[in-house]
């Protein structure tokens, strides 16, 4: 509680706030913690943005094959 107080006027509810998460995030994992939530949530990211890149090159491809298809069409007329 120490610590709070040393902190200036407008931090010290946020500093309560990260403390009583770290405090309940002991609780439900008394090893990692805070730390565990946030490597979980690093985990997810990765996997949405490596989704992310996947999808986008899908749609390249399929705009490209679709380009092309257009292209020969206008090219048989």
């Amino acid at each position: 509680m120490l610590a709070i107080m040393q902190l200036p006027l407008h931090l010290r509810a946020v500093a309560a706030d990260c403390m009583s998460f770290e405090a309940s995030s002991r609780v439900e994992d008394p090893v990692y913690g805070s730390v565990g939530i946030i490597s979980q949530l690093q985990e997810q990211i990765i996997e949405a943005q490596s989704e992310l890149v996947k999808t986008k090159s899908e749609i390249a491809f399929h705009n490209a094959q679709q380009q092309l298809q257009q292209q020969q069409k206008s090219s048989w007329k």
